[in-house]
């Protein structure tokens, strides 16, 4: 039934997704949806479970192929979430989009954004400050509803331009999130332990910090150094 309930919300949108046309499609009747589902909210739980089992499969598979450091993680969700949106644009709709159509999401024990954004609260990395998996899923979601409102376009143009821009986005929230200030941060963290000034400033800036704080050097110690 979770599989009929979801060609027709593929093919007719939340409109179509009743209680009779998931019974139609499923070849049983609405006291059998009924006794399964409760009502049309529980339909939509199980979508919803359905789309986070999917989508979270996908980027687990995605994020095992890169390397493994926080930027190239946050990417690999970042495109992912935009992936997922396109192919199943009425599944991430209901997880993630209006909660007019999606109906309340708390109640039902399925929170597809608060998942998500331990994830990517995760890949920033344990010095991340909390309100980066927010920013960062603000910012795709932001940017996944105005491609579908403004019809940016598809194909590579518009996956470079987003992928661009997801970058700006993890720099951004991630050298104001770890520096707690406005961005440039104002306040450097302290020397690099076992490096001195020659080690540092031959480091070039966009490589990886040598403090290990996973920024880009420019954006770390690089602020206070000479640069090579």
């Amino acid at each position: 039934m979770v599989a009929a309930a979801i060609d027709i919300l593929d093919r007719d949108g939340i409109a179509g997704l009743t209680i009779r046309a998931l019974a139609q499609e499923a070849g049983t009747t609405t006291m059998t949806v009924y006794s399964r589902f409760g009502g049309k909210q529980g339909v939509i739980t199980a979508i919803r479970r359905d789309g986070l089992a999917r989508l979270s499969s996908a980027l687990d598979e995605a994020t095992d192929a890169v390397a493994d450091t926080p930027r190239d993680r946050l990417q690999t969700i970042g495109r992912g979430l935009r992936l997922f949106a396109r192919q199943h644009p009425h599944h991430y709709r209901l997880m993630l989009g209006d909660p007019i159509d999606a109906g309340p999401r708390d109640d039902y024990g399925v929170q597809p954004a608060g998942a998500v954004l331990e994830r990517i609260q995760r890949a920033a990395g344990p010095t991340a400050d909390p309100e980066f998996g927010a920013s960062l899923l603000a910012f795709c979601h932001g940017w996944i509803g105005l491609e579908k409102s403004l019809g940016l376009g598809d194909g590579e143009d518009a996956d470079r331009t987003y992928g661009r821009a997801l970058d700006m986005a993890i720099e951004r929230f991630g050298v104001a999130v770890a520096s707690n200030s406005d961005y440039p941060p104002a306040a450097m963290a302290p020397p690099v332990e076992g490096a001195d000034l020659a080690i540092r400033t031959a480091t070039p800036r966009n490589a990886p910090c040598p403090c290990g704080s996973g920024l880009r050097y420019k954006h770390c110690h690089g602020l206070t150094q000479a640069s090579p």
